[in-house]
């Protein structure tokens, strides 16, 4: 299973994790961030894959695709870095590399919060009455999203991850219809998640 998330802080690869807490879990990372003394600790402890995000690293993603192919949940990041704003960046066409070889289910996530917790200008987080919510959408099976070809598969994964942060964004300011593909449920360990019965 390939979780496809937007990356808004350092808490995103755990908060993902929380998810799915019975599978074996491996976040794909930039490579630089091995290299932060303490944070680097912390990503390996999380089993991630370091991936050179500004070269194409071919290696990297066969591996990511060999970890799916053993039935690990990888988690991959599409915009290649944590939001700037808030919003939810480019796709970097190089995930189609990953997509084309995963041959597996994909699961579009959303995550709303971490970035007011955890913004990429501060060096610690702020916790207090901070709230994070991780939505996870309908299951799309990787052959037949690439069928699309390259640009529809990264249009189509991109739209899905945009609706579901917006129903994040719409469920602060007050109560909303769920969306028909996801079901609402809650794990009140400060972070709300919205989960599709399938996954």
């Amino acid at each position: 299973m390939l979780l496809v998330s937007n990356h808004q802080s350092h808490f995103d690869p755990p908060l993902l994790a929380l998810c799915l807490p019975s599978r074996q879990f491996r976040p794909v990372a930039r490579a630089s961030l091995f290299k932060i003394p303490g944070f680097s600790r912390l990503i390996r402890t999380l089993n991630a894959v370091p991936l050179d995000n500004t070269t194409g690293d071919l290696a990297s993603l066969r591996l990511a695709a060999d970890l799916l192919a053993a039935g690990d949940v990888v988690t991959l990041f599409p915009e290649g870095s944590r939001t700037r704003d808030g919003a939810i960046g480019h796709f970097k066409r190089g995930v189609t590399v990953l997509l084309r070889q995963a041959h597996c289910v994909i699961v579009p996530c959303a995550i709303d919060g971490a970035f007011d917790a955890w913004p990429r200008r501060r060096l610690l987080p702020r916790l207090v009455s901070r709230r994070i919510a991780v939505s996870v959408g309908r299951p799309i099976d990787a052959d037949e999203l690439m069928e699309l070809g390259p640009d529809n598969a990264l249009a189509l994964l991109r739209a899905e991850i945009t609706a579901l942060h917006h129903d994040l964004e719409a469920g602060r300011s007050g109560p909303s219809a769920p969306r028909p593909r996801a079901s609402r449920h809650a794990h009140r360990l400060g972070v709300a998640v919205a989960q599709h019965p399938a996954v």
